[in-house]
């Protein structure tokens, strides 16, 4: 049963990455761990509606302890913006780690104590908080209750201000060399953060301000490839209290990736439409203007 407004649900299972090094993370080595992902596609594809060629795939991450399912009024947020915006959307895919929601169901009996993070490659357009960065507020958080309701009281201080449609769905370590690749990272990104989250604003900035400034990066700020956002008076968890407020954030930032994507698209094509098929099997000029023979560094050795 969905419980989205715009879109048909899909799940699928999936065999996770194998658990390479960290042998605890299942009680057998050579236990196969799965994933539970979940496919939402916009109704109206549903009724033969035509799919724009650059609608856009998202591929969203949740945050510790929060089920795929919560991000759901998101999507259906998301997609009202889509609607009156450049962008259209193809599909989103979301999937429980491991260990947590109906991923945890697929791997019980079969997960251990020492838990890595399994990673989702880079997508074109990605969604997602925390994932995992507070290992150490939930290794020591309660976590075993006597029953349903002691459990849901326990829930209520922290979704207290949460969008409703969110805390209807609640049933309640990133590595850290991640944040020295964050100059390196390619895609565009734009960081939302809460005024008063629990986390460290000047540390989370100098990780912003590094974002795609290193070789190989999108070039960052100075680019126009990264971006911050802050929702004022909200903590960590905005996304499930100001849900409206953060889907239109991200719905402008995509309107202005989809029209550089459009326009770095057409460059691409143009330069391209007039190439033979000989073109395309030797180095162009400017390749052999630009890497220079041996030769050329001999006199300087």
């Amino acid at each position: 049963m969905t419980t989205t407004k715009y879109f048909q649900t899909k799940e699928h299972k999936v065999q996770a990455c194998h658990i390479r090094e960290y042998a605890g993370s299942s009680i057998n080595q050579n236990d196969a761990l799965h994933l539970h992902v979940k496919q939402y596609t916009p109704l109206h594809q549903l009724e033969g509606a035509s799919v724009p060629d650059d609608a856009i795939t998202i591929i969203g991450t949740h945050g510790v302890g929060l089920p795929k399912e919560l991000y759901e009024p998101l999507w259906d947020e998301l997609y009202e913006h889509s609607e009156i915006s450049n962008f259209k959307i193809r599909g989103i895919w979301i999937a429980d780690a491991a260990g947590l929601g109906a991923s945890g169901v697929l791997d019980e009996g079969k997960l251990s104590n020492d838990y890595p993070v399994i990673q989702l490659s880079p997508p074109p357009m990605g969604f997602g908080t925390d994932q995992p960065g507070g290992v150490n507020f939930t290794t020591h958080r309660k976590d075993i209750w006597p029953n349903r309701k002691a459990a849901a009281i326990s829930q209520a201080k922290v979704s207290k201000t949460w969008d409703p449609r969110v805390t209807d769905l609640m049933v309640k370590p990133e590595p850290r060399s991640t944040f020295y690749r964050l100059p390196s990272l390619r895609p565009s990104v734009l960081w939302i953060v809460g005024e008063k989250t629990y986390l460290r604003l000047d540390e989370m900035r100098e990780g912003i301000k590094a974002t795609g400034t290193g070789i190989g990066g999108s070039g960052g700020i100075p680019e126009g490839r990264v971006k911050e956002v802050v929702v004022k008076n909200r903590g960590h968890l905005f996304p499930f209290e100001e849900v409206g407020h953060t889907a239109k954030e991200c719905s402008a930032w995509l309107m202005q990736e989809m029209e550089r994507f459009r326009q770095t698209e057409k460059l691409w094509n143009d330069q391209r439409a007039n190439m033979s098929v000989e073109d395309h099997m030797v180095l162009s000029k400017k390749w052999m203007e630009t890497v220079k023979p041996f030769s050329a560094f001999k006199n300087k050795l």
